[in-house]
C-alpha cells in the first residue's frame, strides 16, 4: 500500500496603519505531508517574508525640532523574517 506525499502553497500581503504609524507585511510559505501509516503523518512547513515599519515624521509635531530624538528618528526599516516547523 503507498501513501502519496502532498504539499500545499500559500501567502499573506497584510498593510495596517494607525496615525503616523504603518505596517506591511509580505509572506509566502510551503508545506509539505509524508503519510507514514494511513493514521499518521509528518508535516513540514516554512514561510519567508518581510515586515516594513514605517512612521510618518512629517505627521508629527515637536515641541522642540533640535530635540535629538526628532533628529535620529528613522522613517522606516525592513526586517526579513523566517519560520520553519515540523509536527
Amino acid at each position: 500500500l503507498t501513501y502519496r506525499p502532498y504539499s500545499g502553497f500559500g501567502g499573506l500581503i497584510q498593510n495596517e496603519s494607525f496615525g503616523p504609524l504603518s505596517i506591511t507585511k509580505v509572506y509566502g510559505s510551503f508545506a509539505h505531508h509524508i503519510s507514514i501509516t494511513p493514521t499518521t503523518r509528518i508535516a513540514m512547513g516554512a514561510s519567508l517574508g518581510f515586515t516594513n515599519y514605517r512612521f510618518a515624521l512629517e505627521r508629527v509635531e515637536f515641541n522642540n525640532q533640535t530635540d535629538p530624538v526628532a533628529q535620529a528618528a528613522t522613517p522606516g526599516r525592513i526586517w526579513p523574517e523566517f519560520n520553519a516547523g515540523v509536527m
